[in-house]
């Protein structure tokens, strides 16, 4: 979003709603002017430090399971596996659909 497509909206406020606002933004990490774009068109806010740990957490768990998905997919692609490759598909298709699941929880959040 470029800032030549950015429109300006003013509002006044009381000095502690400002204040409110404020406070509201630091707890989200975010600014005073994003923190107002996102609850007036009704995006979700994540208001803690700890929200934002768990989607860092959810998104370095989508990424530990892609590389295991990659793995067994090395594994499903060697020639001399000792291992039913029925067994690892199956297992590789979960994984995937864990990781579709994962994505649309990261984007929820």
């Amino acid at each position: 979003m470029s800032a030549i497509n950015r429109k300006l909206v003013k509002c006044y406020l009381l000095p502690e709603e400002k204040q409110e606002l404020q406070s509201l933004a630091d707890q989200a990490r975010l600014s005073l002017s994003e923190l107002m774009r996102r609850l007036c068109v009704g995006r979700r806010l994540v208001q803690s430090v700890e929200g934002h740990e768990a989607i860092r957490d959810v998104i370095k768990v989508n990424g530990d399971l892609a590389r295991l998905g990659n793995l067994f997919k090395m594994a499903i692609d060697q020639p001399a596996a000792a291992v039913d490759k029925n067994e690892l598909e199956t297992l590789l298709a979960g994984i995937r659909e864990t990781n579709t699941l994962l994505r649309s929880k990261i984007e929820e959040m």
